[in-house]
């Protein structure tokens, strides 16, 4: 994937997430931010809209999951913001 596509597919998966209530749209967004972190492991926003999916999904285990795996990799990448 090229890396002029991330902002698009966070873009999009952004707007996905303001279809609370449709499941299908939060799969979709979830699908969208793993193809960014393929390429970028560390990104905090495809982490962070990872778990508002699966907060929409009513997913709190794994939203809660994401959430910790994330601030971890922050740390480890030395970033803290």
């Amino acid at each position: 994937m090229q890396e002029a596509k991330i902002p698009a597919l966070l873009n999009r998966a952004a707007a996905y997430l303001k279809l609370v209530s449709d499941n299908s749209a939060a799969l979709n967004a979830i699908k969208d931010c793993e193809e960014v972190l393929k390429v970028e492991p560390a990104n905090a926003k495809a982490s962070m809209r990872i778990g508002q999916a699966h907060l929409n999904r009513s997913d709190h285990r794994t939203a809660t999951a994401q959430h910790s795996s994330q601030s971890s990799a922050r740390v480890i990448c030395g970033s803290f913001a």
